[in-house]
């Protein structure tokens, strides 16, 4: 079960996780022929303090002289560390015990030491998987040639591809060259057949992450490697006599890499999606305008460029691409680009999201890597984003471990952080797998919230996917009475909980807000629907007060017998509105006669300048207020509520569009009496602001 670390250990790793260089390697493949190794030194294993494993399953050696000075990655090196799980280290020597094993391959960030902190790095492995050398002579090292043009040769013979392989399966070498300084990984096949095999192939440098590291993407011939995914699932032995060549390489004066790409692993259909890129300028020249494209392919196709405007040498920025909505449901594959540079091993990267019609989750397929405890007493969230037009209905947890307790909690969101508890389960018990948690009465929200799981045993077993290094804002942990802690905040926590929800059954027709304009002579209506299923068309209804709606018009469906799985888009022109306030809203109708109301917009008789509320009712509110708020342009603002002392009572922050917006407040936890409730813009617009009193 593994171990979340807070803020004491992360003030430690943090040091050294910043403080490091990037990877100056480039990676080719050639042929040639492995020979074995005659009379090189067996060196004397130490065990790694596995129980029930043997040094030769889990062993090392230390300090084991290289013969020569290598300078690798810009630091001179004049000894090693060798370990039967198929690699080399030049950092720190191995200890006993560690606190994950050796065994768990992990070029992007491990391995982990006994005090939770990458150790041991820089690391050179041909083959890093949880082997079995079978005996102390199948590892051997020798030096040959003569200065300045030596050769030391690290070999494992006959090793056992997995611990749990019954007969020899490969074979392989490292070769480190004096003066070149160049790293080979050469390759012999034997009889035996791979158990369970699951490797990483590459190099590190001593930091972690992106660019600190470059792993190798399959065992072929035409086999590449890549600074910024790892694969870590290697089961297909390299053919006999390949050679993977690692060269030194000067640092690179334009070269910007996408390191990650983070998306929700599954995302309901017609809901805003929300993907983040974080990219680096690892050249020594700083750029300007760097276009940054996000590509969709699959199940549904989009593509958005945004520029950054300054990207200096050496610095790192997190970018988020505009919602998009999925309209199929199906696999997408999400690429985050960057124009070509100097290096081509780093300007992409991948993510894989699956469109579900309602649910979302954290993670991809429904496999967790491990499970991990928050803590008797102590809460895990993750954030999520409004589901467009639901409520939650249920939620989607997955766990490692059967019959542990604990609570299921929906949050709102505070500052950014886990606010008050929305809604809390009766205690629960974990099941294996995919736990489905029943949300009565369904819980709607109107802005970004938390899901979590509270601990109430001594075992919880929260599954979770690895990502390195974790996103920030947006997972959790609360502990005792410390404040809530993000979990990014320390690199040792790979955390990707498998936290979900399920919304309640999406309308037959998906459409955006509605949205309108007041142009010279008319006023214009538009929105657009992402999917229709039976849709007859929509009646455009006017109102003077908000409150009292007539029919204007109608528009029949643009979809073929009122069913498309495309983006429609539509208009409606008021050619003889109201001279004073025009309230607008849609009533969808479907084929059956099914009927259901959009967003309500106000057009008022001049151009929205500032920030102003036009309707804030029920006035007096018992449980939630609604409001229609005008905004002269998009922007992120923040609901303020305060005591006639000033007080502040509560806050929400939330998105709104230019022009009219329908927003609504929870009111229910505030004591009856008069409040002020103000609206301030995040970019500094005129504050909005007006009285209400709570029943």
């Amino acid at each position: 079960m593994r171990k979340i670390y807070t803020l004491l250990s992360a003030l430690v790793c943090l040091a050294s996780y910043n403080a490091t260089a990037q990877i100056n390697y480039s990676f080719s493949t050639a042929t040639g022929t492995y020979t074995p190794l005659s009379g090189g030194t067996v060196p004397t294993l130490v065990s790694a303090g596995i129980t029930g494993a043997s040094a030769f399953d889990e062993g090392y050696v230390n300090n084991v002289p290289i013969g020569f000075t290598l300078n690798y990655n810009g630091t001179n090196y004049s000894t090693m560390h060798i370990n039967t799980n198929g690699f080399i280290a030049l950092g720190d020597p191995f200890v006993d015990p560690p606190a994950n094993g050796y065994y768990t391959n992990n070029l992007t960030s491990g391995p982990t030491g006994p005090t939770a902190t990458p150790a041991a790095r820089p690391i050179i492995a041909p083959l890093w998987d949880d082997l079995d050398i079978v005996a102390g002579s199948n590892l051997s090292y020798a030096l040959a040639g003569t200065a300045p043009n030596r050769v030391l040769t690290v070999q494992f013979s006959n090793v056992l591809w997995s611990y749990q392989a019954t007969a020899p399966t490969i074979s392989f070498q490292i070769k480190l060259y004096e003066t070149s300084n160049v790293i080979e990984f050469i390759y012999r096949q034997e009889a035996g057949a791979v158990a369970a095999g699951s490797a990483s192939i590459g190099i590190t440098a001593s930091g972690t992450g992106a660019n600190n590291f470059m792993s190798v993407q399959n065992t072929t011939a035409s086999a590449t490697a890549s600074k910024a995914s790892e694969v870590a699932n290697i089961n297909t032995k390299p053919a006999t006599g390949q050679i993977f060549r690692f060269t030194p390489s000067a640092p690179i004066t334009n070269d910007v890499s996408v390191n990650k790409v983070y998306a929700l692993g599954k995302v309901g259909r017609g809901v805003g999606t929300l993907v983040s890129a974080v990219i680096s300028n690892l050249g020594t020249n700083s750029l300007t305008n760097v276009n940054v494209t996000l590509t969709v392919s699959g199940a549904n196709t989009y593509t958005n460029t945004i520029t950054v405007a300054s990207l200096p040498a050496s610095s790192t920025r997190t970018v988020q691409f505009p919602l998009y909505n999925n309209a199929n449901v199906g696999a997408n594959t999400l690429t985050v680009s960057v124009p070509a540079d100097q290096d081509a091993s780093n300007n992409s990267s991948s993510a894989t999201q699956d469109v579900t019609v309602s649910q979302m989750l954290y993670g991809t397929g429904s496999t967790p890597t491990a499970g991990v405890n928050a803590g008797n007493g102590n809460t895990i969230v993750a954030k999520f984003a409004v589901p467009y037009g639901n409520a939650i209905s249920s939620l989607n947890i997955f766990f490692t471990q059967a019959n542990n307790t604990y609570e299921a909690v929906i949050y709102d969101n505070v500052n950014g952080v886990p606010g008050t508890a929305l809604w809390t389960s009766s205690p629960l018990t974990t099941t294996v797998g995919e736990n489905i948690i029943s949300v009565s009465p369904v819980q709607p929200i109107s802005d970004s919230f938390y899901v979590g799981v509270r601990q109430t045993g001594t075992a919880l077993g929260l599954g979770y996917q690895t990502e390195t290094p974790l996103r920030t804002g947006t997972f959790y942990l609360k502990s005792g009475t410390n404040p809530w802690f993000d979990l990014s905040g320390n690199p040792s926590n790979i955390f990707l909980t498998m936290i979900g929800l399920t919304t309640n059954a999406p309308l037959p027709v998906l459409i955006s807000q509605l949205s309108g304009e007041k142009l010279q002579q008319f006023n214009k209506l538009s929105w657009t629907t992402f999917t229709e299923q039976n849709n007859y068309g929509f009646e455009v209804e006017r109102s003077a007060d908000g409150r009292s709606f007539s029919s204007i018009g109608f528009i029949k469906s643009n979809a073929a017998n009122g069913n498309s799985a495309a983006t429609l888009n539509y208009t409606f022109p008021d050619s003889k509105p109201f001279s004073g306030n025009n309230y607008y809203r849609l009533k969808q109708i479907d084929i059956d006669g099914k009927t259901s109301f959009s967003n309500v917009v106000l057009l008022k008789g001049e151009k929205v300048t500032a920030l102003s509320f036009s309707s804030v009712y029920p006035n007096p509110a018992k449980d939630k207020l609604s409001i229609i708020a005008s905004a002269p342009s998009a922007d992120r603002i923040n609901l303020v509520v305060t005591d006639l002392a000033g007080k502040v009572v509560k806050q929400q922050a939330i998105n709104v569009v230019a022009g009219d917006n329908n927003l609504s407040l929870e009111v229910t936890s505030l004591p009856s009496g008069s409040y002020i409730l103000k609206a301030v813009c995040a970019t500094g617009c005129e504050t909005a602001i007006t009285k209400f009193v709570k029943q």
